[in-house]
C-alpha cells in the first residue's frame, strides 16, 4: 500500500502550500539537496487558509537532546507557517533510509527530533518503539512523530537513540574520489570506526590511497574500485571483525593489481 513519489521530482529549494480545512488528509512536501528525493509529510492538518512552506535545510549545527545520541547528516527540514492559522497537525512523517544506519530490528532507533532553531538542541517527537514505517515503500522507509499539536512546526531531523549514523556519500564534489570530503555527508571522511553505505547506481567510486572505514556496505549497482599502490583498511584495531557487505549481482568491488583491502 501506500503512495508512490518514485518518480516524482523533488524542490530544492522552498516548497509552499496553502491549506484550509479540518482533519486534513496528508500534505506531502517533496523537498531535497544534492539531488535526492526526500519528502516532509503532515497528517491530519487542521488550518485557516494557512501558508505552509517547508524546505531542506543545512545540516551543521544543533544537538542531540536527551535520549538521542545522533543527528542526521543527510537531511534537515524547516517547516513554518507564512501566513494564516494552523490549530493542529496529527503528526510528522520524514523520509529516511536504512541505508543511513536505522536499525532493521530495533524500533527504538527510529527517531525523529525537532528543535525551534537550526542550531539548537533537538527533542525526540518519535512516534514511540515501531514508528519506522515501511507502506511508502516507492519513497524509502518513513519514521512518523507522535501524535500531537505541531503548530509551531520548526526544525526537524531523523535521530537515533544509540549510536552513530552512517556515513554516506553525496558526490557533491562531482568527482568519483573517495578522498574528496564534499562528496560524504557532513563534509566529512569516514574513519576507522564509521560504517559506510555506499549507494551510487551505474557509478564507479575510485580509492586512490590509504583511505579507512569501518563496517562497508555496498548496494545499488555501485562499484567501489580500489587503485594500484591504495589501500582500504576496516577497523582500527586487529580483531575487530569488520564486515563488507555486496548487495545485488551489479554491485561490486574491484582490487585492481597492487592494490589492498585490509581489516585491521
Amino acid at each position: 500500500g501506500g503512495t508512490s513519489y518514485l518518480n516524482q521530482g523533488h524542490v530544492q529549494g522552498t516548497l509552499v502550500f496553502t491549506i484550509n480545512g479540518s482533519n486534513l488528509a496528508d500534505r506531502v512536501f517533496p523537498v531535497g539537496s544534492g539531488g535526492t528525493r526526500r519528502v516532509f509529510i503532515l497528517r491530519g492538518i487542521t488550518a485557516n487558509n494557512a501558508r505552509v512552506a517547508v524546505e531542506c535545510v543545512a545540516t551543521d549545527g544543533g544537538t542531540a537532546g536527551a535520549g538521542l545520541s545522533a543527528l542526521g547528516e543527510t537531511h534537515r527540514w524547516y517547516a513554518r507557517v507564512v501566513s494564516g492559522t494552523i490549530t493542529s497537525i496529527d503528526s510528522v512523517l520524514v523520509q529516511a533510509s536504512m541505508g543511513e544506519g536505522f536499525s532493521a530490528t530495533s524500533t527504538a532507533q527510529r527517531r525523529i527530533a525537532r528543535s525551534s532553531s537550526l542550531s539548537g538542541v533537538y527533542s525526540d517527537v518519535s512516534f514511540g518503539n515501531g514508528s519506522f514505517f515501511s507502506s511508502f515503500t516507492n519513497a524509502g522507509e518513513v519514521v512518523r512523530s507522535v501524535s500531537g499539536n505541531y503548530n509551531t512546526l520548526g526544525y526537524f531531523a531523523t535521530a537515533l537513540s544509540s549510536g552513530n549514523f552512517m556515513k554516506t556519500w553525496t558526490g557533491l564534489a562531482n568527482t568519483s574520489n573517495w578522498e574528496d570530503a564534499a562528496n560524504w555527508t557532513a563534509n566529512t571522511l569516514p574513519t576507522c570506526s564509521t560504517d559506510v553505505s555506499l549507494v551510487r547506481p551505474f557509478s564507479t567510486i575510485v580509492i586512490g590511497s590509504n583511505s579507512v572505514c569501518g563496517n562497508l556496505i555496498l548496494s545499488g549497482r555501485t562499484v567501489l574500485q580500489v587503485k594500484p599502490g591504495a589501500r582500504l583498511t576496516l577497523g582500527c584495531n586487529t580483531g575487530s571483525a569488520r564486515q563488507i557487505t555486496i548487495n545485488g549481482a551489479a554491485t561490486r568491488l574491484e582490487v585492481l593489481t597492487g592494490g589492498e583491502v585490509r581489516v585491521q
